[in-house]
C-alpha cells in the first residue's frame, strides 16, 4: 500500500553537489550520482487479506473478512566497493537493524511505502570477490521485510465498528438458521416423520 507522496529527497553529498535519491529504507540511501552508487536490484511488495472459515455441517463453510495481514517486502541490494562504498558499514548496519528489530521507514520513488514502519525480519549475504588482505570487494544482500505498525491509528481501510457488529450479527443469524434446521430435521427424523 503506498501512502502520501513526499517530495523528491536530496541529499548533498561530500564535496556539498545535491544528490537526487531514488528512495530510502531510515538512513541507508538509494542514489546514483558520479561519486555514489547504491541501488537495489529488485523491489517486490506483497500484500494479503485473512479471513476466518466458519464450519457448516453439510454444507460450505461461511468465510468472514477479518481484516488485513501485515504487508511484505522484499529488496536486492548490491554493494560494490568501486562505488564509493564501505560495504563493511552497510553490512553492519542492516545487521543491527535486524537484530534490535528497529521499526524503519521505507520510501520508493518518493512515496512512502505501507502506512507505518517495516522491520528486517530476515536478510541473507552472497559475498562475491574479496580481496587478499580480506577487504570486501562485492556483496549482494537479500532484504525480507515485514510491515511493523506503531500504532492501530495506521491501519488502512479501517472498518467502522457498526459495519463488523453488523457484519457479524448477518453471520450469526446464518448460523442459528442452519442450527435450528438442523436441529428440526433431527427432531422429525426421530419421531419419524
Amino acid at each position: 500500500m503506498f501512502c502520501e507522496p513526499y517530495e523528491n529527497i536530496s541529499i548533498s553529498d561530500e564535496k556539498g553537489k545535491l544528490i537526487v535519491a531514488i528512495g530510502y529504507l531510515q538512513d541507508i540511501i538509494f542514489t546514483v550520482s558520479d561519486t555514489k552508487i547504491l541501488t537495489f536490484q529488485e523491489f517486490t511488495h506483497s500484500s494479503s487479506a485473512k479471513f476466518q472459515d466458519h464450519e457448516i455441517i453439510g454444507n460450505k463453510p461461511i468465510s468472514e473478512f477479518l481484516g488485513c495481514d501485515l504487508d511484505k517486502s522484499t529488496l536486492k541490494i548490491q554493494l560494490i566497493r568501486s562505488y564509493n562504498l564501505n560495504i563493511q558499514e552497510y553490512l553492519d548496519k542492516i545487521q543491527e537493524y535486524e537484530q534490535s528489530g528497529e521499526p524503519l521507514t521505507l520510501v520508493i520513488a518518493s512515496r512512502v511505502i505501507g502506512c507505518d514502519k517495516w522491520v528486517i525480519e530476515s536478510s541473507s549475504r552472497e559475498y562475491g570477490h574479496i580481496y587478499k588482505n580480506g577487504t570486501l570487494y562485492s556483496v549482494n544482500i537479500d532484504l525480507n521485510l515485514r510491515e511493523y505498525l506503531t500504532s492501530l491509528s495506521f491501519q488502512p481501510n479501517k472498518i467502522s465498528t457498526s459495519i463488523v457488529s453488523d457484519k457479524k450479527n448477518n453471520l450469526l443469524n446464518t448460523l442459528v438458521g442452519y442450527a435450528e434446521s438442523y436441529a428440526y430435521s433431527g427432531i422429525r427424523g426421530a419421531i419419524g416423520w
